[in-house]
């Protein structure tokens, strides 16, 4: 009688596997900061992984169609083991890349703790940069708390400067009707305030000068969470 077959390990990752032409020149420099803005890292030439998932299988696939509308080929697999690396090794490489940017932050975030007023303006865009890496660190880099701490106490410093200039106005900004392009892709969506939001563009309504707010209104509040498309 045969031994059972023993069942497969899950896929832990996914791998983009791409070549590009010479030309056009740029088009490496954008793929590369794609691969940046999603978080991909690099396996010894092989390619670039992720951690398997529906949001990583759509970043890819996006990026599978710009490099093939710019010449080149690419495809995306799933994969177990990859290189004889350990998936050990890989997640270092991950965690790595999170914690170059988190000691960038924790130096900023110092340097504005030496100042007697920080700009408010100045820790807002720390905490979304912050943010921005959170939603790229898949494996808890050990930088994130220390990085998140110093925000922490920048923010709770000017808390209460906040209280005293009084409300930011946003409220403002709820149930309004946002002027946008024809096309509403996530970067428009994302910024939809309230259950109610609505969105217009110039095709499906008459756009009437101070009918509505843009969508780039108050962008230094308002932003895509996911580290793409930012102002």
């Amino acid at each position: 009688m045969k031994p059972a077959a023993r069942a497969m390990a899950p896929c832990r990752w996914l791998m983009l596997l791409y070549q590009l032409p010479s030309q056009p020149a740029y088009l490496r420099t954008k793929v590369w900061r794609r691969l940046q803005g999603i978080g991909a890292v690099p396996v010894r030439g092989s390619g670039y992984v992720l951690p398997t998932g529906d949001e990583a299988r759509e970043d890819f696939h996006w990026l599978v169609a710009e490099i093939v509308k710019g010449g080149g080929e690419a495809a995306v697999c799933e994969a177990r083991l990859i290189d004889g690396m350990a998936d050990a090794e890989i997640e270092a490489q991950f965690n790595a890349a999170r914690d170059e940017a988190y000691a960038m932050l924790i130096d900023e975030a110092r340097a504005l703790l030496e100042q007697d007023a920080a700009p408010a303006a100045a820790v807002a865009r720390l905490r979304r940069r912050f943010d921005a890496q959170v939603a790229l660190d898949f494996f808890a880099a050990r930088r994130r708390e220390p990085a998140e701490r110093l925000i922490r106490q920048l923010e709770e410093r000017l808390a209460p400067r906040a209280a005293a200039q009084g409300d930011d106005g946003r409220g403002e900004l709820i149930g309004r009707v946002w002027v946008t392009r024809e096309r509403l892709f996530v970067d428009r969506l994302a910024c939809a305030l309230g259950g109610h939001a609505l969105h217009r563009s110039g095709r499906t309504l008459q756009i009437r000068p101070r009918a509505g707010l843009s969508a780039g209104a108050r962008r230094t509040a308002l932003r895509h969470v996911r580290g793409r498309d930012r102002p």
